[in-house]
């Protein structure tokens, strides 16, 4: 049934190879760059057997069309092959979506014969127009929620960048208190008030402002798009407040999310090497060399310290 909308970049974390993590330690996998794998984990077999299903009608109905639909056919099935190839290296968003299936439409109405003149009952009518004016409210209303509460966070951006800090918060916690419309930048503002709060000169300011980047980088990870991400992001902030126990129980939780990401188990195993845990920390961190192929000096010296410290050699 596939794991639904914007799941990929957290489902595919638990899946991804230790050969694809080595080869590219810091890169961010947010989809499978092919339309039909995307589609698959996405919506499942059902939903790429509706894709496949409305790619058929279109290049059948292509093949059946009449001369006098031939200026269609021309137009548009040209396009759906170059649509359905380019889409073996990349996913579809709404504008790609909405003409594949433009496409696919036309070319199969473009091999159906003109139909005759049909009475429609008045009960069958009414029924619709008041279906299609009843899901027009409903996705006016859905479109008002995002745009509003995308609006709010854009307000908060603004203002922090002009330095309003006071009118950034308002607006922020304005967009917080709006129902979730499925707008989400907890984990950009968590950052953007991280630093903030290290700017500040003032101690209620920094303490105030830190807290806020607490309670968005906790939201952040509960959105499945940057899990692992929001994980990290959330045990930095626990170590910049000298919080041992809530850096780790993070740095885990991120573990958990991407167990061949090298970056959680690094700063891991500096962790455990201050606390004296010299064999948990050799652990980790020739865990974190081995997936970071050597990319980065500073993960091979990280080991180089826990041993010196105590650890043995996993």
């Amino acid at each position: 049934i596939g794991y639904g909308p914007e799941a990929f970049s957290a489902e595919f974390a638990k899946f991804e190879s230790v050969d694809l993590a080595r080869a590219y330690p810091d890169f961010y996998h947010e989809s499978p760059h092919n339309l039909a794998l995307d589609v698959i984990t996405r919506e499942g077999l059902l939903g790429f057997s509706a894709l496949a299903a409305a790619v058929l009608a279109g290049i059948l109905g292509g093949i059946r069309a009449r001369s006098r639909n031939l200026p269609a056919v021309l137009a548009f099935l040209p396009g759906l092959a170059a649509t359905l190839v380019a889409h073996q290296f990349a996913v579809l968003i709404a504008p790609t979506a909405f003409f594949l299936y433009l496409g696919a439409g036309a070319l199969a109405g473009a091999g159906v014969e003109e139909p005759e003149a049909l009475t429609i009952p008045r009960l069958w009518r009414t029924a619709a127009l008041v279906g299609g004016v009843t899901g027009a409210v409903a996705l006016t209303i859905g479109a008002y929620r995002l745009v509003a509460e995308d609006y709010l966070l854009a307000t908060a951006q603004r203002r922090m960048d002009s330095g309003d800090l006071t009118g950034a918060v308002q607006a922020y916690r304005a967009a917080l208190s709006r129902p979730n419309a499925g707008v989400t930048a907890d984990l950009y503002f968590s950052r953007r008030w991280s630093k903030i709060a290290m700017d500040s000169s003032a101690a209620i300011a920094k303490i105030y402002y830190s807290q806020i980047a607490a309670g968005a980088a906790t939201r952040a990870t509960h959105q499945p798009e940057e899990r692992q991400n929001a994980w990290f992001n959330l045990a930095v902030l626990a170590a910049a407040r000298n919080d041992a126990s809530g850096t780790e129980y993070a740095l885990r939780a991120a573990i958990d999310a991407a167990p061949n990401w090298y970056k959680p188990r690094w700063i891991l195993a500096r962790l455990l090497s201050t606390e004296g845990r010299a064999p948990e920390a050799a652990l980790e961190a020739g865990r974190a060399i081995e997936l970071n192929a050597g990319r980065d000096p500073e993960v091979a010296s990280t080991l180089a310290q826990v041993l010196r410290s105590g650890g043995a050699l996993p």
